[in-house]
């Protein structure tokens, strides 16, 4: 009798925990399609403020439309393992687009990008993405400057960064910085060189990646 009993209550428990459990799967299910959701949401409300703004403040108008299309190639990309190189370096030049609206008048921004190379390269999407940010970011306020030159040869990206910074802003490195090295090791793990160099106020990053 006793053993009737234990394997009933056995049963029991093991029915309301898999309904539990089918419940937090579901929460979670709902969570991440509203999460997918949000963005596309986001940057459909942003065209249309675009839209609207457009003839009371071109240069305000101009700075969304360029957020909206910086979110849809998240949506679009993010979750894919690879995109062609050239995609993504369309998504780096919008996204500096964007940054140097925001940079003061007396702040110097040189870029060089790379126009030949083989189209068959891919590269995993918003890479380089935080490390970007964190230049612009960081970059000194008054007399600041910002060299930034990106070379493709062969099957090799060379990506170069130097900017003075402002030493209190010196701790925002470290976010942006310890995610890119993590997605180094996981998707280059032997095809990778990182370099950084920091003295006083002059910082540069050089990143190397063998896209082959």
């Amino acid at each position: 009798m006793l053993i009737i009993l234990f394997l009933i209550v056995t049963n029991v428990a093991t029915l309301i925990l898999f309904h539990y459990k089918s419940i937090k799967c579901k929460q979670l299910e709902s969570m991440l399609l509203r999460m997918r959701m949000t963005p596309h949401f986001l940057f459909n409300r942003l065209t249309n403020i675009h839209v609207n703004l457009y003839n009371i403040n071109k240069e305000l108008s101009t700075i969304i439309i360029d957020t909206a299309n910086y979110i849809r190639y998240y949506v679009e990309h993010i979750d894919k393992l690879l995109v062609p190189l050239s995609q993504e370096l369309a998504h780096w030049e919008e996204s500096i687009h964007l940054y140097t609206k925001q940079l003061a008048k007396n702040v110097e921004f040189k870029y060089t990008f790379p126009n030949d190379f083989n189209p068959e390269l891919m590269i995993v999407p918003a890479l380089l993405d935080d490390i970007i940010n964190n230049c612009f970011k960081r970059v000194k306020k008054h007399n600041g400057y910002i060299h930034l030159n990106i070379t493709v040869e062969d099957q090799k990206l060379l990506f170069v960064c130097e900017n003075n910074f402002d030493i209190y802003k010196n701790h925002s490195l470290q976010s942006g910085l310890k995610s890119l090295q993590k997605m180094l090791q996981l998707h280059y793990r032997h095809k990778h060189r990182l370099n950084i160099i920091e003295k006083n106020e002059y910082y540069q990053i050089q990143i190397m990646l063998r896209l082959s």
